[in-house]
């Protein structure tokens, strides 16, 4: 164990908590609890340490064989001491401890979330170090131990609710009912939870016997959005039966939860038996949701299934290895959605977004590798992005395609059945998967967990041979010698046509040969996007390539569209060869959803980057470039939707609406209003959920006068009295799209008069500083109010975080770049600093684009017509 880490002194290790919470007050938000800690002692040792946070405070400790003589705090380090009056030798030990806590209202411990009128739920999230903000424990994932649980409830009617079933109910002091739960497994602290309030439930079981029965599934909610529930409760018990297939290890717990959490930091939290989701991660109504959220519920509820094995069952050892646990619940948790909807084509949904928002992150020098040191908890939370997430899974993906489906999952389940109900390190699972396979996994893959970036491929056609370099990828373009030293292995699956098998070659070194490949003939890099890298092909075989869209599956044509606008805004390609090839797409009838997704994001990086380009003819000009893209789509579609609609053909409609409605197609935008009047009338078919986002933007960005009130209040009303789900967070983003002066205003003050939950600010933040109108304008307003925006959102560093990511990131200019350096120059960074760091790179990447690359551009406009 690295010695600088922030960790307890292991002469105590915890085996069992027995964990008593009463005299719960819901005005004064305040408990207390009692804890009961069997220790095994392993050395001999005169004080007991125990984390703690916040509001925790101990009043009282006892232990037989010794006298609590002092308890002491050390904040900084969120350690208490118990001082003995003598050293407890090596055995076993119990102590109790009295303490009092916070109810609180910042997401984190033990809190509240509100909602409707003045209502309130109670829930727990504890991961990574919250635990200590509940009760006082050794908050640490492998300082594992089973949990005993009871709660006087501080309501008759409410439900409560924890990892285990309820035991008993029994009658406790003030004749208040006590809620006692069975014993649990062994767990980390961060895996602990409860909820009470106001519930109700639909229940399942899966079809698959566990220990002799079907397993109960449930989803819980407030009283009145159990339906709601019904998607992600079908779900979930096909998933359960999944899993515990492919795994082959069944579910351990004898029941599983789900509940909707009214105001949450995360999408969802794994919680071992009981699962918290966000209202719009798991509940979902056919009838007035947008269908983007179907996919979104499926997989969220499969990705954190996925943890009650890996991260729950098995457990990383310790915060550096967050990848074991976040990395592979993304991937399986695709896997297992492609299973139950094969029609959703999901990974080339992963293609087009999670590789390629890994790849975006890892190509900045703020970037961190898979496997990251981590000394405290401050640090900790920073590390749940795209790298720990998306890089690690496609790591895994690629891996997995290497090794063969079977062969891999072979060694996931020897590795789950190995490290059952302990913890593990990415060795483990290298070893695991290197027995099954039979090949040296660990060698192959030390350079994609251990080390920053990933590689570009620079193929070369000028010689008798195609040869293939690879380099470290930075977006900035300007890789140092000194960070150009890795060598990774890269599987080159060199595709020669659809429908033949990929050749098979990896590239060991920093140079290599392409075998069996003739520059006459047809080939492409990277078949499928199996390998998380970037290509950059030379202008002729790029040329060649677009003429050959027959010949790429989707996830194809989605990389080599992805690849050549990376490498072109990193000065590594060729601008307009990228333009080019976007055109001859345009041209080729396209109809996959997940390529005109790519085609119209990579535009609009580049459009975005020339945003506040002085010259307006310029910015005209790459608008009408986007308009040309999807005219051809946009002459094919209706505002009606067949009763038939295939879910991508709805999902690639909205896709194209609203990009041509920000552009400002006429036809659009007036069609929109006209159904905007009829919708917000009582027509509700006049726009179909998913066109909503659509229609919200026409309102608030082409609007004036009574037209742009009615639009602005009833929006306003979305955000307490929706009839969608998802309703909330889309007022709050389309509020965020206006371009008035008078209405951006009332958007920023919004971040600070509490009409916007603290959960749902980032929708707010992402719109608003992603608006050309309103974007500097909140940068501005965030540096002016300063201590009040981190008085509010600091005490959720998650959240903190996340505001500051997104605010910084959207500035553009050279003089925005400086101005954050020097505005945080003096400011403490802490829990953040990834965030500043990362924020810098891209707007470097984007003013750098512009200065060298727009004499070109408006050559290219020149060229085909458009200046």
């Amino acid at each position: 164990m690295p010695e600088d880490r922030e960790v307890l002194p292991k002469a105590f290790k915890p085996t069992n908590y027995n964990l008593s919470l009463y005299r719960i007050d819901l005005e004064k938000k305040t408990y207390n609890g009692t804890v009961v800690i069997d220790y095994d002692v392993q050395e001999a040792d005169n004080a007991i340490y125990l984390n703690y946070r916040g509001g925790v405070k101990v009043f009282g400790a006892e232990l037989e064989g010794a006298n609590v003589t002092n308890i002491s705090y050390d904040e900084p380090t969120e350690t208490v001491k118990l001082a003995l009056d003598q050293s407890l030798t090596p055995g076993k030990a119990q102590v109790t401890v009295k303490f009092q806590a916070n109810i609180e209202t910042n997401m984190a411990g033990f809190y509240a979330s509100r909602y409707g009128e003045g209502m309130e739920m109670y829930s727990t999230q504890f991961e990574s170090t919250d635990a200590r903000r509940a009760f006082p424990c050794a908050d640490e994932p492998n300082q594992k131990a089973s949990f005993e649980f009871q709660l006087e409830k501080p309501k008759e009617d409410f439900v409560v609710l924890s990892n285990m079933p309820v035991k008993e109910e029994k009658k406790g002091p003030n004749n208040k009912t006590v809620v006692v739960f069975e014993k649990s497994p062994v767990m980390s602290t961060y895996l602990y939870a409860w909820a009470m309030g106001d519930f109700e439930y639909i229940e399942s079981e899966t079809e698959r016997s566990y220990n002799g029965k079907k397993l109960p599934v449930r989803v819980y909610t407030t009283k009145g959005l159990k339906e709601q529930g019904r998607l992600a409760l079908e779900s979930a018990v096909k998933i359960i039966d999944f899993y515990s297939k492919v795994f082959g290890i069944d579910y351990v717990l004898p029941k599983c939860d789900l509940i909707a959490v009214h105001e949450f930091t995360h999408g969802a939290m794994e919680n071992w038996g009981l699962i918290t989701y966000r209202t719009t991660a798991v509940l979902y109504d056919p009838e007035t949701s947008d269908s983007a959220y179907k996919t979104r519920v499926v997989y969220v509820v499969a990705h954190e299934l996925a943890h009650q094995w890996f991260g729950n069952l098995v457990t990383m050892d310790w915060w550096d290895e967050l990848w074991l646990n976040e990395g592979f619940a993304t991937w399986v948790g695709w896997f297992a959605v492609d299973h139950l909807y094969p029609e959703w084509d999901v990974f080339s949904r992963f293609v087009s977004e999670s590789a390629q928002q890994a790849l975006s992150l890892d190509s900045l020098r703020g970037s961190h590798p898979i496997e990251v040191a981590v000394k405290s908890g401050a640090e900790i939370d920073q590390i749940f992005d795209s790298i720990s997430y998306l890089k690690g899974a496609s790591s895994i993906r690629m891996l997995s395609s290497q090794l063969g489906e079977d062969v891999f999952l072979n060694g996931v389940s020897s590795y789950l059945k190995k490290h059952s109900f302990g913890n593990a390190k990415t060795t483990d699972l290298w070893n695991a998967l290197a027995e099954a396979s039979g090949k040296d996994v660990a060698q192959n893959m030390l350079n994609w967990t251990q080390k920053i970036g990933f590689p570009v491929l620079t193929v070369d056609e000028s010689g008798d041979q195609i040869t293939v370099r690879q380099d470290r990828f930075l977006s900035t373009g300007d890789v140092a010698a000194e960070e150009n030293s890795t060598e990774w292995w890269v599987p080159l699956a060199v595709s020669t046509g659809l429908r033949t098998e990929p050749i098979n070659d990896v590239l060991h070194a920093r140079q290599g040969v392409l075998s069996n490949v003739s520059k006459d003939s047809f080939y492409k890099l990277n078949k499928d996007q199996i390998g998380l890298y970037r290509v950059n092909y030379p202008t002729d075989r790029l040329d060649k390539l677009s003429g050959q869209i027959n010949e790429l599956s989707n996830k194809d044509r989605v990389g080599l569209i992805a690849d050549s606008a990376s490498t072109a805004s990193a000065g590594v390609g060729h601008t307009e060869g990228f333009l080019t090839l976007l055109k001859k797409f345009g041209e080729s009838n396209e109809t996959d959803y997940f390529v005109w997704s790519e085609m119209i994001s990579r535009l609009g990086n580049l459009r975005y980057a020339y945003s506040e380009y002085p010259n307006e003819k310029v910015r005209c000009a790459l608008d009408q470039v986007g308009m040309d893209l999807i005219k051809p789509q946009l002459e094919q579609m209706s505002w009606d939707t067949p009763s038939d609609a295939d879910f991508l053909w709805v999902q690639l409609r909205k896709s194209i609406f609203f990009n041509g409605i920000s552009l400002g197609n006429e036809d659009l935008i007036q069609e929109a209003h006209k159904r905007f009047k009829s919708y917000i009338n009582g027509e509700a078919s006049a726009v179909h959920p998913s066109l909503r986002s659509a229609v919200y933007l026409a309102v608030m960005k082409y609007s004036s006068g009574e037209d742009l009130e009615t639009a602005y209040k009833y929006l306003i009303n979305e955000l307490t009295n929706s009839n969608a789900v998802d309703g909330r967070e889309l007022a709050i983003s389309s509020l965020g799209r206006a371009t008035d002066q008078t209405i951006i205003t009332k958007n920023l003050n919004m971040f600070l008069n509490g009409d916007i939950a603290v959960q749902d600010i980032h929708s707010l933040v992402s719109a608003l500083s992603a608006n050309k109108e309103s974007r500097q304008q909140t940068w501005e307003f965030i540096k002016s109010n300063w201590e009040a925006i981190y008085s509010r959102y600091g005490s959720n560093m998650i959240i903190f975080e996340r505001l500051m990511r997104l605010v910084l990131s959207n500035l553009t200019t050279e003089a925005a770049y400086n101005d954050i350096n020097n505005f945080f120059k003096d400011k403490d960074l802490k829990g953040y600093d990834r965030a500043v760091a990362q924020a810098l790179d891209v707007i470097k990447v984007r003013y750098q684009w512009v200065a060298r690359d727009s004499d070109k551009v408006e050559s290219w406009l020149k060229e085909k017509k458009y200046l």
